[in-house]
């Protein structure tokens, strides 16, 4: 439920949102989110997207699919 403090990855969690990324960890002390709670910004997310895409191209593209609707080889 994105409590930081419960993940097995809580360091590479703590270091990946310091680095600025769209990732943040909520403090009730200075941000007014639930403490030790992982979000993620909008931006994030679009570009979570956009890159899951592009690796999908990558993948159809070396197996030799054909988008039907771009019709793109």
């Amino acid at each position: 439920m994105g409590n930081v403090d419960l993940s097995n990855d809580k360091n590479h969690l703590q270091a990946i949102a310091k680095s600025e990324r769209g990732l943040s960890i909520g403090s009730n002390v200075f941000s007014g989110l639930e403490n030790n709670v992982l979000y993620l910004s909008p931006q994030y997310c679009t570009q979570s997207i956009k890159d899951i895409s592009q690796f999908f191209d990558v993948i159809f593209d070396a197996a030799g699919y054909l988008d039907p609707l771009t019709k793109r080889e």
